[in-house]
C-alpha cells in the first residue's frame, strides 16, 4: 500500500529491460569500434540474464541499451590507434620513419609521387544585409560613383 501522498507503483508488465553491466558495455564499445556487425556482437555477448532468465540479446535491444557505446566505439579505437602511431613516430629508428610516412599518407593525404594538393579556394559568402543596411551602403557608395562623386566633391559643377 502506498503512503499518503505517494503515487502507486505502475505495473509495467512484460519482460524487464536489458541493462548491460560495465564489462558488457566495454565489450560492445570495443567490438563496434572494430566494425563488427551488431548480430555478431550479440553472439559475443552470449546468454545474458534478463528478468531472471538467460536469453540472447537481439540487435534491436542492443541498439536501445548500448546506444552511446555503439556510437563512441569507432572514435575511441581510432584515438587509441593514432596515439600508438604517434608514440612510434616519436622514436629515432626506421620504424619511426615508417610510422611518420604512414601517418602523413593516411591521415594527411601526403604522397611522395604526386604534387601537393592545390590550396583551398573557399571564400565565405558575404552576410545578407537588411533594408536599412543596404540603404546605408548605397548612401556611402554614392560618393564613390564617378558621376555623383565628382558632383559631391566639387559643388561648383552642380547645375543651377
Amino acid at each position: 500500500m502506498p503512503k499518503s501522498g505517494e503515487k502507486p507503483a505502475k505495473n509495467r508488465g512484460g519482460r524487464p529491460p536489458f541493462v548491460p553491466n560495465p564489462d558488457q558495455k566495454a565489450l560492445v564499445r570495443m567490438l563496434s569500434g572494430f566494425g563488427i556487425p551488431l548480430d555478431e556482437i550479440c553472439l559475443a555477448l552470449g546468454n545474458v540474464e534478463i528478468g531472471g532468465q538467460k536469453k540472447h540479446v537481439t540487435a534491436k535491444t542492443l541498439r536501445r541499451a548500448c546506444k552511446a557505446e555503439l556510437a563512441a566505439g569507432k572514435s575511441q579505437v581510432q584515438t587509441q590507434l593514432i596515439t600508438n602511431m604517434m608514440k612510434l613516430a616519436r622514436g629515432t629508428d626506421g620504424t619511426a620513419l615508417r610510422a611518420c610516412e604512414f601517418l602523413l599518407r593516411c591521415r594527411f593525404g601526403w604522397s611522395q609521387y604526386a604534387a601537393p594538393p592545390p590550396p583551398s579556394t573557399y571564400t565565405p559568402k558575404p552576410a545578407k544585409l537588411g533594408k536599412k543596411a543596404q540603404e546605408n551602403r548605397a548612401a556611402y557608395q554614392s560618393s564613390e560613383d564617378p558621376e555623383w562623386g565628382e558632383l559631391l566633391r566639387n559643388p561648383a559643377k552642380l547645375p543651377n
